[in-house]
């Protein structure tokens, strides 16, 4: 099995609970990262399952089909979701913000259906050889596809947003972009490394802490110390 996605389990559990732990703002930044977040957890799950089913294809072959199905379409929903996020963050502060917010998501909401669909009507194949264990195939070339469209989309809007790319928030898109393509270039020639899921845990990694996200806890103290320091200057002022 994939030592990656060993360690990208325990990393993403652990982000997990960090990041529940602690009451956020109900933003909807926040609320997209966190549905990233779920979403890589499960993934990795995905891809631990889908090494075991392919191993015993001929025990659990319906099995393995769902599980290794799932699997891309999870990879659709993490980069899908990523897509959104990227869309949110460049998007100005103002009074229709949600409502542009929501606009990219029945946008982006129709895309994954058609991308979805072609997922599950194309074919998957196993490979079990040689201790490499992967599946391929058109239902999996999609992601290919997906992938090449979405980063257009990304260098598209982060070209028409120049004046905001130093923002430390377009890290993760810049890291994604460069990763991606030495992701792409290894799995080609060695595709049952998975790499592509450790990359992803990766960038929830650094969204985690590029994303404007105070907890309750500290917004309570800075409100508190606030109110001590007004009481006290109405104090000197008596």
């Amino acid at each position: 099995m994939n030592i990656f996605t060993i360690y990208s389990l325990f990393y993403i559990v652990l982000l997990s609970i960090v990041y529940f732990s602690k009451k956020r703002l109900k933003t909807i930044e926040n609320k997209i990262f966190e549905k990233i977040m779920i979403t890589n957890l499960v993934g990795v799950i995905l891809a631990i399952g889908s090494y075991f089913t392919i191993s015993n294809i001929d025990k659990l072959k319906m099995i393995n089909v769902i599980i290794s199905k799932s699997y891309i379409v999870y990879l659709l929903t993490w980069i899908t979701l990523f897509t959104i996020y990227i869309f949110t963050i460049s998007t100005p502060e103002s009074k229709d913000k949600d409502k542009e917010f929501e606009k990219n998501l029945m946008i982006f909401g129709i895309l994954y259906v058609i991308f979805l669909i072609m997922i599950i009507v194309n074919p998957l194949y196993y490979h079990n050889e040689d201790k490499a264990i992967y599946s391929y195939g058109p239902s999996a070339n999609v992601m290919y596809i997906v992938s090449s469209v979405y980063i257009f989309v990304w260098i598209i809007r982060l070209v028409k947003n120049l004046k905001k790319v130093k923002d430390k928030k377009y890290l993760p898109i810049f890291a994604f972009m460069l990763l991606g393509v030495v992701v792409i270039v290894i799995q080609k020639s060695h595709p049952e490394l998975l790499l592509m899921t450790s990359m992803e845990t990766f960038i929830v990694f650094l969204m985690y802490h590029t994303i404007e996200n105070p907890d309750m806890k500290i917004l309570e103290e800075v409100h508190n110390a606030k109110v001590i320091s007004d009481n006290a200057n109405e104090e000197k002022t008596m």
